[in-house]
């Protein structure tokens, strides 16, 4: 090897998980005693030395392709030099990659124009599908062309779908935009029975769905097939109900959108625990405002939404709402399935009293439209303090429904909202009432 001979090697390019350490390794340079990384493309990234032989950066939570140069010369001829470029592919764990969505026999057009497949990603970030690959038991194999050139790139966004299909023909195939269109030679829907199997650019197989004729799996005409919920096994066929959602076109589906068969159920705690009201808490005196979080859940298997939230005293325009919420009228809570979600409800303490309001809003839960919560707040005092529910008027109480000979009945709870012991030394009344203690 002559002086001045530079020789610049940064070894095979790689494929990596993302949010993993990457390692760029120009070692095998040979002539060199000084190095400088540069990255080309991609989502930009932070080398740990950009000017020693080798380098590491955490990949980004992002799929695509990254490209880095490593230029290298010695410091005695620092006119001679060579460059070397690497690329490193990252990409996202495939297992979370489904099959939601299967229309195998569509009536309103022929299964020639109309047979359709959606994937479902429910990852936070992209994934490509370069190289993935379809299948089913016998000879059908479809690839998916690896294509380099971000715009043509396939790709399903996070939370998103992807529709494959045999027609990129709206006018023709059922009114479905598909974001990539196949040749039905490669894959052929069986309308009774069939596998669909999916396999990453490595051969992994990443899901499998084989529908039977109806003996599990729902056996449709002119429906879709849809999995209940993307978490449930997909190769159970009680996971897979028929869509309920017309098209214009006639058939039933839900290309590219939820799942018609995935269904909202609010859940909160006080209605688990037979609850009277949701109490938010015990407060001082001051010229404070309190928050309260309430946690709303969805048990279901489709988004709840929660809109028009707000007090009753609120809405009513009371000038003593000392519970009240800030949402706009036009304020929507998603909580996705199996999820929680908090109300943010303001309580300001203006004197020692218990008070009383009522939280409202309105749901996609069929079961629950429009949901009234009791809410409940103290206000305390450092001395002793006697407060009576039900409050009631100065005049006194109305025994109004009583017939002659008749009894009834008024209950009242005393509380002591002080720090310091409140002494009741009788409780009397004049006939005709009496009091039981």
């Amino acid at each position: 090897f002559e002086y001045g001979e530079i020789h610049a090697d940064v070894g095979e390019d790689q494929e990596v998980i993302f949010d993993s350490l990457v390692t760029l390794d120009g070692s095998g340079s040979e002539g060199a005693n000084e190095y400088q990384w540069t990255q080309l493309s991609g989502t930009e990234v932070i080398l740990s030395d950009s000017t020693s032989a080798t380098t590491s950066f955490t990949a980004p939570s992002v799929a695509g392709l990254l490209s880095f140069q490593l230029t290298v010369n010695d410091s005695l001829y620092p006119n001679f030099f060579d460059r070397d470029t690497t690329y490193v592919n990252v990409f996202a764990p495939y297992q979370t990659i489904v099959i939601n969505e299967i229309m195998n026999n569509p009536s309103a057009v022929s299964d020639e124009h109309g047979e359709w497949i959606e994937l479902y990603n429910s990852n936070p970030f992209s994934v490509y599908l370069n190289g993935w690959v379809i299948k089913d038991n016998d000879s059908d194999s479809l690839l998916i062309p690896e294509v380099w050139i971000p715009e043509d790139m396939p790709v399903i966004q996070p939370f998103s779908y992807f529709i494959l299909g045999v027609n990129n023909d709206t006018s023709a195939n059922g009114g479905i935009h598909l974001d990539f269109a196949y040749s039905r030679d490669d894959l052929n829907l069986g309308n009774s029975e069939d596998e669909i199997i999916l396999y990453n650019p490595n051969g992994q197989e990443i899901d499998r769905v084989e529908y039977d004729n109806g003996q599990t799996f729902p056996d449709p005409n002119g429906k879709s097939m849809e999995l209940i919920y993307f978490m449930y096994d997909n190769g159970d066929g009680i996971n897979w109900s028929e869509s309920i959602q017309i098209l214009p076109s006639g058939d039933y589906a839900t290309p590219g959108a939820s799942n018609s068969v995935s269904y909202p159920e609010l859940s909160v705690e006080c209605f688990e625990n037979n609850e009277e009201a949701i109490f938010l808490g015990a407060y001082p005196v001051e010229d404070t405002v309190y928050s309260f979080l309430l946690e709303v859940g969805n048990i279901g298997t489709g988004d709840l939404l929660l809109s028009s939230i707000e007090t009753q005293f609120t809405w009513d325009h009371a000038p003593d709402s000392y519970i009240y919420t800030e949402y706009d009228q036009d304020s929507i809570i998603l909580i996705p399935p199996f999820q929680q979600r908090p109300i943010e409800i303001y309580f300001y303490p203006p004197y020692s009293s218990i008070f009383h309001d009522t939280l409202m809003f309105t749901t996609n839960d069929s079961n629950y439209f429009h949901v009234e919560i009791p809410l409940e707040a103290w206000v305390t005092s450092a001395e002793r303090e006697i407060h009576i529910e039900p409050s009631f008027d100065p005049s006194g109480f109305f025994f109004d429904t009583v017939g002659v000979g008749q009894n009834q009945e008024i209950i009242l709870q005393i509380y002591n909202l002080g720090y310091t012991t409140l002494e009741i030394d009788g409780i009397s009344t004049t006939p005709p009432f009496s009091v039981d203690q």
